[in-house]
């Protein structure tokens, strides 16, 4: 290990002197960056990989309930360890790994810790106002779509065909692409959560692609 200092910008560096001669290992500047894989940091914290691939940082925490690792932001005068908003990284009792993502409404409480707000488990369901999401988007309270020809889709094989969309000059409505049928019914009473698996649908309304209009048929 060689340790270099010349008092000017480049600071300190930590060089490796090892059979693959003169690499950079750390290197820190006046103005108190920190690289790691570089001399040349250009934040806090830059951490780099040369010519090579696979830049990895990895953050590992004791496997005791209750911690895990975390990503914490907070305040230059909060000295409690809490956090004004978090990211953490947990598992389940199987070791099914899961991010969740944490605020509070300000930090004029230093004492309280941030609150969780969104999950991403292990399936990939995301979940916000919920930590058991059981969609691909799971949101318990209300979903706000701003702006003109926006809205909440749905479609079959990568083709949007349906959607509840605000279409500028039109009022909000149910929108379909041209010939593409659309009705409104029920499933059989053995699903008691959408979307379920249900075995048979009853059409209350039905609208044909050519605008005809069947209530019952």
């Amino acid at each position: 290990l060689h340790l270099t200092g010349t008092g000017t910008s480049t600071g300190v560096n930590f060089l490796s002197t090892g059979a693959g001669g003169g690499g950079g290992l750390v290197g820190i500047l006046d103005n108190g960056n920190v690289g790691i894989g570089t001399t040349s940091p250009w934040s806090k914290l830059h951490v780099g990989n040369g010519t090579s691939v696979g830049n990895t940082i990895t953050i590992q925490d004791q496997d005791i309930t209750g911690y895990a690792p975390t990503i914490g932001f907070t305040s230059s005068w909060n000295n409690t360890g809490k956090y004004f908003a978090k990211v953490q990284a947990l598992t389940d009792s199987g070791g099914a790994g899961m991010l969740t993502f944490h605020t509070k409404t300000n930090d004029n409480n230093p004492a309280t810790d941030a609150t969780e707000r969104m999950r991403i488990k292990y399936d990939g369901n995301v979940g916000i106002g919920t930590t058991g999401p059981v969609a691909k988007l799971d949101v318990r309270g209300s979903v706000f779509a701003w702006g003109e020809s926006t809205g909440f889709l749905t479609d079959a094989q990568d083709s949007a065909r349906v959607g509840l969309i605000k279409y500028s000059g039109k009022e909000g409505g149910i929108w379909r692409t041209s010939a593409q049928d659309f009705e409104i019914g029920r499933v059989d009473s053995g699903v008691t959560a959408l979307p379920g698996s249900p075995t048979t649908w009853t059409t209350d309304l039905y609208i044909s692609g050519n605008g005809n209009v069947g209530i019952g048929t």
